[in-house]
Formats: structure tokens, C-alpha cells, sequence
């Protein structure tokens, strides 16, 4: 995890490229080699930090519309 964190319970994952559907989805739905595979395609990224991430994410996207 990004800050270190070592309580798997605040894991997230962080898709890294497009996602089919998010890794718990597919785990409700008993699809766990589907889960698996999905997992592949993130990191795994403490709750806190996940939404910091995304929080950024949002704030360049506004600040590259008004450049």
C-alpha cells in the first residue's frame, strides 16, 4: 500500500487500466477466478489513500480545462 498501512481490512484496489467490474462484484457474485483476474490489473491501495488518489485525479482533470 501507498501510505504503508498493514490492516488488510482498509485495502482497496486500484484499477490501473480499464476494469471489467470492480474485484468485489465479482466476489459476490461467486466469480472468484474472474476476481483473481481482475485483481491482476490493480494495486493494492489503503481506503484513505485510494480516495486522495482519486480526489487528485478529479482535481487535475478541472485544472487541464481551464489551461
Amino acid at each position: 500500500m501507498v501510505c504503508l498501512q498493514k490492516f488488510f481490512g482498509l485495502c482497496d484496489f486500484h484499477h490501473t487500466n480499464k476494469k471489467e467490474k470492480a474485484v468485489s462484484k465479482f466476489v459476490q457474485d461467486g466469480q472468484y477466478r474472474k476476481a483473481y483476474e481482475e485483481v491482476k490489473k490493480c494495486i493494492p491501495i489503503c481506503s484513505n489513500c485510494h480516495r486522495i488518489l482519486h480526489w487528485e485525479k478529479r482535481e487535475e482533470t478541472k485544472s487541464d480545462r481551464f489551461d
